[in-house]
């Protein structure tokens, strides 16, 4: 069975891009458009990563950071933040409330690859 990556971002154009660049790992890649989807998602795709904008319509996505780490069986998974946002304190505040790494937008193919690489390996020994 293929792992599942959670892809949370409202800007078709940005979804369409990240859907490209996370293409090239073995990973079915599930989609949220907003934070209400991102939820309902992690509980119905069991994701093993997600990747995460924090400018969400509905949702801070600090907010939804929050709700993630909070969610039962969810506290492991790793979340990548890759977000517009690119000032100090809102990569410290999105640290602190869980996320792995935090990439700004527009972010560089080679680092997502290895970041994504890095936080999927423990999958592949667990599975």
């Amino acid at each position: 069975m293929r792992p599942v990556i959670l892809l949370v971002e409202d800007r078709a154009d940005d979804r369409y891009l990240m859907r490209w660049l996370l293409s090239h790992f073995d990973a079915e890649i599930c989609e949220a458009h907003n934070g209400r989807m991102a939820l309902d998602a992690m509980r119905e795709a069991r994701p093993c990563l997600v990747v995460l904008d924090l400018g969400l319509p509905d949702m801070d996505g600090v907010e939804l950071l929050r709700h993630l780490r909070g969610l039962p069986d969810c506290g492991e998974i790793p979340i990548v933040v890759v977000t517009a946002r690119a000032l100090p304190e809102e990569r410290r505040l999105a640290m602190a409330v869980g996320c792995n790494a935090y990439l700004a937008k527009p972010v560089d193919p080679g680092t997502l690859r290895a970041v994504v690489e890095a936080l999927l390996e423990p999958v592949k020994v667990d599975s």
